[in-house]
């Protein structure tokens, strides 16, 4: 009995239900031409991957092709070892897709060929990307896998595939610093045998890939969940530099509203190397206040 998956080739949409069945030890044939045509015809919604099973049914969406190879058989608990777990299990997933997987293709697309390259959207991408990073680090504090105690579960598999091409070819050392955790469980993951069957031997970022026209920014946003003043603060005084020759306390103690020569004197002294600014838009006046 056997089944045959439609996917691009190197999909990481496609990884996480060919290493769950790695797990399962589930037969599943990859279809050697990719056809357009075939899953715009059979897919509902006209995009891979598909599943095609020995019974004739097509199955869409990629993690809940996933859960469905996963939950093929229950005495491996991939798909999570009690009702608890599966619900778990299908949180870390929406996580997945609501979190992590945009920025995620943001960051990497380009430098792939799949879209093309915007700034902004960039700039954007790694701070998103930092905070979903930032959700995990958090969340892996004396934990060995996302779900349970009882082993890697489809919430590794979908989380680790998602973050193959970015941890590969964008994240650098210095990006993933903050990271510990994620990176220790990255690696604790992909080295198993299953996932070596799919992805093969994974290794991490040395150097982010830039895409054409790029120009650098920061691998050290300040993400910060339902930041405090004295926490904005705190960062801010974190990440300035002791060498810089800019003092912003006594910049800000001899301002003075419309007076030229205070903006004079700040754009002499000011230290573009070592600092930066930040224009703010609010949502609502109170929020100056």
């Amino acid at each position: 009995m056997s089944y045959t998956l439609h996917a691009p080739p190197g999909s990481f949409r496609a990884f996480p239900i060919l290493i769950a069945a790695e797990y399962n030890n589930i037969d599943i044939q990859v279809a050697p031409e990719f056809n357009v045509k075939t899953i715009q015809k059979k897919s509902p919604t006209g995009k891979a991957p598909i599943l095609e099973t020995p019974s004739g049914n097509v199955l869409f969406s990629s993690h809940a092709i996933a859960r469905y190879v996963a939950n093929l058989r229950r005495d491996t608990n991939i798909g999570g070892a009690s009702i608890v777990e599966q619900a778990e299990v299908d949180a870390w997933l929406d996580f997945c897709a609501a979190e992590l997987e945009l920025p995620a293709c943001v960051w990497f697309y380009p430098i792939a060929g799949y879209m093309p390259f915007y700034q902004e959207a960039y700039e954007k991408a790694k701070i998103d990307f930092s905070k979903a990073l930032t959700v995990l680090e958090t969340h892996l504090e004396g934990k060995e896998y996302l779900v349970g105690k009882s082993g890697l579960t489809l919430a590794d598999i979908v989380v680790c595939s998602t973050l193959l091409y970015p941890f590969k070819l964008v994240a650098s050392p210095s990006y993933l610093k903050a990271y510990p955790r994620v990176v220790a469980w990255f690696q604790k993951c992909v080295q198993q045998e299953q996932f070596v069957a799919v992805v093969g031997v994974t290794s991490l970022c040395q150097n982010e890939i830039m895409a054409k026209g790029a120009k650098p920014v920061s691998d050290h946003p300040v993400v910060l969940a339902n930041p405090t003043k004295q926490a904005i603060a705190a960062a801010a005084a974190s990440s300035s530099s002791s060498s810089s020759s800019f003092d912003l306390a006594a910049f800000k103690s001899s301002y003075q509203p419309n007076d030229s020569a205070t903006m004079t004197k700040f754009w002499e002294t000011y230290d573009k190397e070592n600092w930066s600014i930040w224009k703010c838009v609010y949502d609502y006046a109170d929020d100056n206040e």
